[in-house]
C-alpha cells in the first residue's frame, strides 16, 4: 500500500510556491483526526465516489455526532459554542485531503462539495491512526521535496545525528520554514504559521526519530508517535475538560477519553495482519482470536496506540500463559518476554514483506517505556532481542 500512496503522490505537484496554499497541512491534522475523518467520509457516502458531500454533511450525520463526544470527549456538536471549533475539527482534515488529491472539490456553490478521488487511499487512512500516520509522512514529504524545503529538513537531521542540533540551529530552521509560508501563501504572521509548523515538523521527526518542537521549542528528545495525538492534553486547556469549549471552560478537571473506538480498530488491525498466533509455542496450534496487550495498558496508558504492543495469541496462551489462572489483573514476566521476542520477529518479517504497519523504532519505544530503558532506535532486531532475554 506504501507503494501505492508513493505513486499517487508522484502523479502531482504539490510546490506551494505555486498553489499558494498554506492549508496543505494544519492545527486539528493529526493521526487519529485524520483517520477519523476520513472514517466518517467513508461512511456517509458509502464509499461511493460520485457520492457528494460538504463539511456540514459530515458534521451533521448521525455516526460523526455519535462518535466524537466517545472518542475525542468533544462537546455536543450541536452546542452553538463549539461552532469554530468543529468547523476547524472536520474542515481542515478535508481540506488536506483535498490538497493531497484524495479528495476533489467542487467550489461553485455557495459550499464546497467534495467527493471522493482516490478510494483506495481513503479507506488506508481510515483504517487506523497509524496507516494516517504512514500516510502524512510519505505526504509531507512530497509536499516539502516539491517546494524545495526538504534540503532544510535533510539539514536538520543531519545536525542532529552528529550531535550539533542546539536550539540555534532549531531556531534558525524554523526560521526558513517561517519565510518559505509566508513568503508563498497569504498568510502573513509568524503566529499562525507557528501553529502550522509542529503539525508537519513532528510529523517528520517520529518518522525519522530525531527531535521535533514542543511549545514553541525543540524537544529534548526524539518525538513520539503518541505525541502526535489530538487526545493527548494540550499544555493550554490541561486544567479544561475537552468536552467543554475554550469559551465555556469551567475549572473542572480534564475527562480521560475511554479511547475504546480507537483500541478496537487497532486490535482488528493486529487480527487482520496475523493468520495465526505470534507465539510458536505448544500451545500456539488452533484458532487465535485473543489480542493481547504485552505491556498492560492500565500500567502503560501511553503505549495504547502502538499495534507493537499488542500480539495475537489463543485463547489458551492468553488466559493461562499471559495472565496464568485467567486473571488479567496478573501478568507471567518471563511469558512477557517471549511474546515480546515473537512480537520482534513478526514485526522484522512484516518489514521484510515490505508491510509498513509496524515500525521497529515503535517497538524500541515500547521497550523502552515498559522496562525503563533508553535503547537506541537505530538497535537491530537481534540486539533486542538479546537485551530482552537478558532481562
Amino acid at each position: 500500500m506504501i507503494e501505492k500512496i508513493r505513486k499517487h503522490l508522484d502523479s502531482y505537484d504539490f510546490d506551494i510556491r505555486k498553489t499558494g496554499n498554506a492549508r496543505f497541512m494544519d492545527q486539528k491534522v493529526t493521526p487519529d483526526v485524520l483517520s477519523f475523518i476520513a472514517d466518517c467520509v467513508l461512511v456517509f457516502t458509502l464509499g461511493e465516489a460520485s457520492s457528494e458531500f460538504t463539511i456540514k454533511d459530515i458534521w451533521n450525520s448521525q455516526y460523526f455526532m455519535k462518535l466524537v463526544q466517545q472518542v475525542f470527549s468533544k462537546p455536543v456538536p450541536k452546542d452553538e459554542t463549539a461552532v469554530h471549533e468543529y468547523d476547524k475539527f472536520i474542515g481542515q482534515p478535508i481540506k488536506a485531503l483535498e490538497y493531497a488529491k484524495i479528495l476533489s472539490v467542487d467550489n461553485s456553490g455557495r459550499s464546497a462539495k467534495f467527493i471522493i478521488h482516490n478510494k483506495e487511499v481513503l479507506q488506508y487512512i481510515a483504517s487506523n491512526s497509524r496507516n494516517a500516520f504512514n500516510f502524512l509522512s510519505l505526504y509531507l514529504e512530497k509536499v516539502m521535496r516539491d517546494s524545495e524545503f526538504y534540503a532544510d529538513i535533510a539539514h536538520y537531521e543531519d545536525l542532529y545525528r552528529k550531535g550539533a542540533l542546539g536550539p540555534s540551529e532549531f531556531l534558525e530552521f524554523k526560521n526558513k520554514f517561517q519565510k518559505l509560508i509566508i513568503g508563498n501563501t497569504k498568510i502573513n504572521g509568524t503566529t499562525e504559521v507557528n501553529r502550522i509548523f509542529p503539525k508537519i515538523i513532528n510529523i517528520l521527526a517520529v518518522d525519522k526519530c530525531m527531535p521535533g518542537t514542543e511549545a514553541g521549542r525543540m524537544s529534548k528528545h526524539p518525538f513520539y508517535y503518541q505525541d502526535l495525538m489530538y487526545n493527548r492534553i494540550n499544555f493550554r486547556d490541561k486544567d479544561k475538560e475537552k468536552s467543554v469549549t475554550r469559551a465555556s471552560a469551567a475549572e473542572e478537571a480534564p475527562a480521560e477519553s475511554s479511547g475504546a473506538y480507537a483500541d478496537q480498530r487497532l486490535k482488528n488491525q493486529v487480527n487482520d495482519m496475523h493468520a495465526t498466533s505470534e507465539v510458536p509455542d505448544s500451545l500456539g496450534k488452533g484458532p487465535a482470536d485473543h489480542i493481547h496487550h504485552i505491556f498492560p495498558r492500565n500500567e502503560f496508558p501511553e503505549l495504547r496506540p502502538y499495534p507493537e504492543n499488542l500480539i495475537k495469541l489463543t485463547a489458551s496462551q492468553h488466559l493461562s500463559k499471559a495472565h496464568p489462572g485467567g486473571d488479567t489483573h496478573v501478568v507471567d514476566r518471563e511469558y512477557q518476554k517471549i511474546c515480546l521476542i515473537s512480537k520482534s520477529i513478526s514485526i522484522e518479517n512484516s518489514l521484510k514483506r515490505h508491510q509498513y504497519f509496524y515500525r521497529k523504532e515503535s517497538l524500541v519505544n515500547v521497550v523502552n517505556v515498559g522496562y525503563s530503558w533508553s535503547l537506541p532506535f537505530l538497535i537491530s532486531f537481534d540486539s533486542l532481542r538479546q537485551q530482552i532475554s537478558k532481562k
